[in-house]
């Protein structure tokens, strides 16, 4: 799943693709086609767009190229931080 903070319009979300051949991303939210840009650093595609969510709205975001998906998954939008936890001889710990 992927998190956006709703404060904020322009959005970047950075992912491992299917593959890495592509010409023409699309992105879309279910089924709804957003304008958007994308850069490969390190193997890693950063998808940059613009678009207003509202706090605790959830999508189905689809990343295509010439109709074959290069990502699927979630997205969602809130303000909070992100917690990160660290697992570590099958105990788990909140930093």
């Amino acid at each position: 799943m992927k998190i956006v903070n709703p404060a904020n319009s322009n959005h970047d979300i950075i992912l491992i693709p299917r593959y890495y051949s592509y010409e023409n991303i699309v992105l879309s939210f279910n089924n709804e086609t957003i304008a958007c840009t994308h850069a490969l650093s390190d193997g890693l595609l950063s998808v940059n767009f613009d678009y207003n969510f509202v706090e605790g709205e959830k999508f189905k975001i689809k990343i295509k190229d010439s109709g074959e998906v290069l990502y699927s998954g979630m997205i969602f939008a809130t303000s909070q931080d992100t917690q990160t936890f660290k697992a570590s001889n099958e105990l788990y710990y909140y930093e």
